[in-house]
C-alpha cells in the first residue's frame, strides 16, 4: 500500500516485504515521501521508522547489505552476511563476499582484496556431505572443508554415489588448518567468482518498473523476464526493477492463451490477442493444431513484450474454442476429454 502511492508518484521503490520499504528519492523530494509516509500512518494507525543509507546493494529482498548514511556501520542478510560476522551459515569462499563488498563500499579492485586476503579461513569452503566424501578415490569425511587449488583439477565427489559435491572443482581438502597460507591458491577462481556475483548486483534498475508491472498483472497478464523458460509463474512480490526486458506467460498457470492476430475483441499486445483460458490439459505442443487452425498459438511459453497491452482480456468463447479442438488430433483430444470426463464424445 505504501509502495503503490510511493510509485504513483514517480517515487523509485526498490524493495518492499513486511518489514518496510526501500525508497531512492531525489534529495530534493525527500519532504514530499516523509508527507507521504505521514499520509500512510495516518490512514492505517501505523508508526513509521525511518533509516538512511549511504549505499544499499542487493541481489533480491533477501540477499543485500547496506551501509548507514555516517559510513559508521554496515548491515547484511542472505549471501552478504559472509561480509560480516556469521556464526549461522558454513563457509562458502568467504573472501568471494568480502571483496565484493570492498568493492561497492569502497571503490577497491577485487583482484586487490583477494591477493592481499592473507586469512585461510576467508578461502574455506565448508560443507556437509551426507554419506560422506571422497577425494580421488580417498575418503575425507562427512563434513569436509576445502579450498580452490593450483595442485589439482580433479572435484570432490560423494561416497554413496559418486555425484560431485557442488563447487568442489579443483578443491583442495583442508581437514587440517596448516600454521601458513597455502602457495598453491587458485586465486583466478575467487576473483571469477566475485566478478560474477558483482555483475548480479551490479544492475541498473529501472523506476517504476515493478509499479508498472502490478498494473500489468491488474490487467489479468502474468509477467515473467523475457529470457523465462517453462511453465513456471513469478511468486508473488517478485521483484521485476532489476530485469531488462519483460514477457508475457501463457499456459494453465497464467490462466492466458495467445492467439497471433489482433482481430479478436480482448487485450492486445504486439500483434497477439490473449484470453484467459487455463485448462490443464490442454497441449503446449501445438505445431499441428496451428497448421490447421491457421494462426500461430502459445500456451505454456512467454510472449516478450514490444508494447505496451491494449484492451481488456477476455475469456476464450466457446467458438474458438471449439475450433481448436477441432485442429487437435485424436490423443490431444482424448487427453483433453479425459480431464473433462467427456470421453464419450470420442
Amino acid at each position: 500500500m505504501l509502495a503503490e502511492r510511493l510509485e504513483a508518484e514517480g517515487f523509485f521503490v526498490i524493495s518492499a516485504n513486511t518489514d518496510g520499504v526501500v525508497v531512492n528519492p531525489p534529495r530534493s523530494k525527500l519532504n514530499r515521501v516523509k508527507e507521504i509516509v505521514a499520509e500512510f500512518e495516518k490512514d492505517t494507525g501505523l508508526v513509521m521508522e525511518d533509516t538512511y543509507y549511504r549505499l544499499y546493494v542487493r541481489t533480491n529482498v533477501n540477499n543485500y547489505f547496506t551501509v548507514m548514511e555516517d559510513n559508521s556501520s554496515m548491515k547484511s542478510k542472505g549471501l552478504f552476511q559472509a561480509a560480516t560476522v556469521d556464526l549461522q551459515h558454513n563457509p562458502t569462499g568467504n573472501i568471494i563476499t568480502k571483496a565484493v563488498v570492498a568493492r561497492m563500499r569502497n571503490g577497491t579492485p577485487i583482484k586487490d582484496i583477494i591477493l592481499n586476503c592473507t586469512d585461510l579461513r576467508d578461502f574455506m569452503v565448508v560443507r556437509t556431505v551426507k554419506g560422506g566424501a571422497v577425494k580421488d578415490t580417498k575418503p575425507i569425511g562427512k563434513i569436509i572443508r576445502w579450498y580452490w587449488s593450483t595442485s589439482t583439477d580433479t572435484a570432490i565427489h560423494y561416497a554413496t554415489n559418486n555425484n560431485t559435491v557442488p563447487k568442489s572443482q579443483c578443491g583442495m581438502p583442508l581437514m587440517d588448518l596448516p600454521g601458513t597460507l597455502p602457495k598453491d591458491i587458485n586465486y583466478d577462481i575467487y576473483i571469477e567468482e566475485a566478478e560474477k556475483l558483482l555483475s548480479l548486483v551490479n544492475v541498473k534498475c529501472v523506476p517504476g518498473r515493478n509499479h508498472k508491472v502490478n498494473k500489468y498483472i491488474e490487467m489479468g497478464l502474468s509477467i515473467v523476464p523475457a529470457d523465462h523458460t517453462g511453465v513456471r509463474v513469478m511468486e508473488q512480490g517478485y521483484d521485476y526493477s532489476a530485469v531488462p526486458a519483460l514477457a508475457i506467460q501463457t499456459g494453465h498457470r497464467a490462466n492466458t492463451l495467445a492467439i497471433e492476430g489482433e482481430d479478436f475483441d480482448t487485450l492486445t499486445m504486439g500483434g497477439w490477442s490473449f484470453f484467459n483460458f487455463g485448462h490443464p490439459a490442454f497441449p503446449t505442443a501445438l505445431a499441428t493444431v496451428e497448421k490447421k487452425f491457421g494462426r500461430k498459438i502459445r500456451y505454456g511459453q512467454a510472449i516478450p513484450m514490444t508494447e505496451e497491452p491494449k484492451g481488456k482480456k477476455s475469456p476464450l468463447s466457446n467458438f474458438v474454442y471449439s475450433h481448436l479442438i477441432n485442429s487437435m488430433g485424436l490423443p490431444q483430444k482424448r487427453k483433453l476429454f479425459r480431464v473433462d470426463n467427456l470421453e464419450f464424445l470420442l
